[in-house]
C-alpha cells in the first residue's frame, strides 16, 4: 500500500465521515470526561496541522499534530479507515507525523490514549516507536482511563525511525537490487516466489517500490538469493575505500512491522557486513532458518537487553555480551523491556559450524 499524505483543509466529506467514526468510537469506549478526541472545530485551530492519508482516491487514515509551544507537540486524531485495517496504515501515518515533527523542529511528541483493551494496539504501536509512559501534561489530569506517553526527538532520532532519508524512500534501492539479482540469475517472478516463499505479487510490489516489506520477508528473499540482508539493502556501489562516510549518509532501513532500525555501517565492498540494529521496546523480530544458511553471524549487544531465541533455547544478552550463531535455524530477536536495545551484527559469507 502506497499512501499519499496531504496537509488537509478539513473540507471533504470523506474526512468528515472518518472523524465522525473516530469520535463515535471514542465516546463508545471511554466514559464521559475521559474523551479527549478533537472535533472538527477544534481541529481547525491554527495550532493544529491535520494530515489525511490517501491510496489513490480512497481515504485510508488521518492524524494531527497540535503545537503546545516550547518545542512540544501533541499527537491527535490518529485513525485508520475500516477498509484499511490491518494493512499498516497506522504505522506509516505515525512515521509520517514523526518526520513532520522533526522537520518542524519540535523536540518532544506527547500523546494521550486510552487504558482500555480497545486501545492496546495503539499503545503497542507507540511503544514500538520509542514512546514511554509519563505523567499528565498540558492541562490533562490523572485519569485511570488515560495513558500519557512521550517521545523525545532530540535524543537519537535515528533510533526512533524518524530519519527523513531512508533506504526505502526515493531511490528504491531494495526494489532495484531485488530485480537486478533476479534478472542476473535469469529467474522469473514465479521462480523467486517458489524459492523464497514470498508471493509474486509482493515481489513485484517490492521491485516497483510500492511496498516496504517486513524483516521476515527480507529474510526469505535474502535466503533465496543467497545474499545477506545487508547486501540486499545496499546499492551496488558505496563509499570508496579510504574515504569518510558521514553518519547522515549511512544507509538505513526501518522494519514497518516491528519498527526496528538497521543502520549499515560497512559498505558493499568491505569483506564483512557490519550493521547496527536498534530494537524498540516491546519489539519482536522473527527470522527464518534460511536467512542463516550461507553466512556466519555474530551478535554484540551495546545498550539495553536482548533476548535471542535460538531454536529451543533463549539467551538473555546484556551490554558487552556477544553470541555467535551456529547451525541455521529459526530465530527470534526480542526486546521485552521498556527501553530500546542497540546491538551490532557482524556477518561473513562462510559456512557455519
Amino acid at each position: 500500500m502506497v499512501l499519499r499524505f496531504e496537509l488537509d483543509n478539513l473540507t471533504r466529506h470523506e474526512v468528515h465521515r472518518l472523524l465522525e467514526e473516530h469520535l463515535a468510537d471514542m465516546h463508545a469506549t471511554s466514559p464521559p470526561g475521559s474523551v479527549h478526541a478533537l472535533d472538527l472545530g477544534e481541529l481547525r485551530d491554527p495550532a493544529v496541522e491535520f494530515w489525511s492519508a490517501w491510496e489513490g482516491a480512497e481515504l485510508r487514515g488521518c492524524g494531527a499534530l497540535k503545537d503546545l509551544g516550547g518545542g512540544d507537540v501533541e499527537l491527535k486524531s490518529m485513525r485508520t479507515a475500516q477498509a484499511a485495517r490491518g494493512k499498516g496504515v497506522g504505522t506509516v501515518m505515525l512515521r509520517h507525523l514523526l518526520r513532520v515533527a522533526v522537520e518542524r523542529g519540535h523536540q518532544r511528541v506527547l500523546l494521550e490514549t486510552g487504558s482500555q483493551d480497545f486501545f492496546a494496539p495503539a499503545r503497542r504501536l507507540y511503544a514500538r516507536h520509542g514512546f514511554t509512559v509519563r505523567e499528565p501534561f498540558a492541562g490533562y489530569v490523572p485519569d485511570p482511563n488515560s495513558v500519557f506517553m512521550e517521545l523525545r526527538l532530540d535524543h537519537d532520532r535515528e533510533s526512533q525511525g524518524v530519519a527523513v532519508s531512508t533506504l526505502m524512500e526515493g531511490s528504491n534501492v531494495l526494489g532495484r537490487r531485488v530485480k537486478a539479482e533476479r534478472t542476473r540469475r535469469g529467474w522469473s517472478l514465479a521462480r523467486l516466489a517458489d524459492a523464497s516463499g514470498v508471493s509474486r505479487a509482493m515481489i513485484s510490489k517490492i521491485e516497483r517500490g510500492e511496498s516496504n516489506p517486513t524483516a521476515v520477508v527480507l529474510g526469505k528473499l535474502s535466503a533465496a538469493l543467497e545474499l545477506s540482508m545487508t547486501a540486499l539493502l545496499s546499492p551496488a556501489d558505496g563509499a570508496a575505500a579510504g574515504r569518510v562516510r558521514r553518519a547522515a549518509d549511512t544507509p538505513r532501513w526501518t522494519d514497518p512491522d516491528s519498527g526496528y532500525l538497521r543502520r549499515q555501517i560497512s559498505t558493499p565492498g568491505f569483506p564483512v557486513d557490519v550493521t547496527e540494529i536498534v530494537l524498540p521496546a516491546g519489539a519482536r523480530v522473527p527470522m527464518p532458518a534460511g536467512s542463516y544458511a550461507f553466512i556466519a553471524q555474530l551478535i554484540w549487544v551495546l545498550d539495553g537487553e536482548l533476548t535471542l531465541v535460538d531454536g529451543a533455547a533463549a539467551h538473555r544478552l546484556s551490554p558487552g555480551d556477544t553470541f555467535e550463531l551456529g547451525e541455521p535455524q529459526a530465530r527470534e530477536f526480542v526486546n521485552d523491556t521498556a527501553e530500546k536495545c542497540r546491538y551490532v551484527v557482524v556477518v561473513t559469507r562462510k559456512a557455519t559450524a
